[in-house]
C-alpha cells in the first residue's frame, strides 16, 4: 500500500491532510487546511498495528494515551488505512475483522 501522495481524513472530523513523507523512521504529514507538519514516528505506528491485533480494537483515546499523544487523529488514520481495520463511530473506534485481513 502506497501512502506518500495520498490525501486521508481524520477519522472524527473528516480533516484531510497529505501525506508528504514516508521513511524508514516515520510518516510526516501536512495539514491541508492550515499548512502544518505534523509527524509520526514509525514506532507510533507499530505499536498501535501491534496492540490492535493483541486487543481486537483500539479507541482514539486509547491512541492518545499510548501511541501518538500529539497526533492521535492523524494516527488512528494512518491505522484504519491498514488491511483489515473497521471504523467504528461514536465513540470511534478501530476494530480488526479477520475476515476481511483474509478477504473472506
Amino acid at each position: 500500500m502506497r501512502l506518500k501522495g495520498r490525501t486521508l481524513e481524520t477519522l472524527g472530523r473528516a480533516r484531510p491532510f497529505l501525506i508528504e513523507e514516508v521513511t524508514e523512521h516515520g510518516i510526516e504529514v501536512v495539514v491541508c487546511s492550515t499548512g502544518s507538519v505534523r509527524y509520526i514516528p514509525r514506532t507510533n505506528v507499530e505499536t498501535g498495528w501491534v496492540e490492535l491485533c493483541e486487543r481486537g480494537e483500539l479507541t482514539l483515546d486509547d491512541i492518545r494515551k499510548r501511541q501518538t499523544e500529539a497526533n492521535p487523529a492523524y494516527g488512528g488514520a494512518l491505522l484504519a488505512e491498514l488491511p483489515g481495520i473497521v471504523v467504528e463511530a461514536d465513540p470511534i473506534r478501530l476494530r480488526r475483522d479477520r475476515d476481511k485481513v483474509h478477504g473472506r
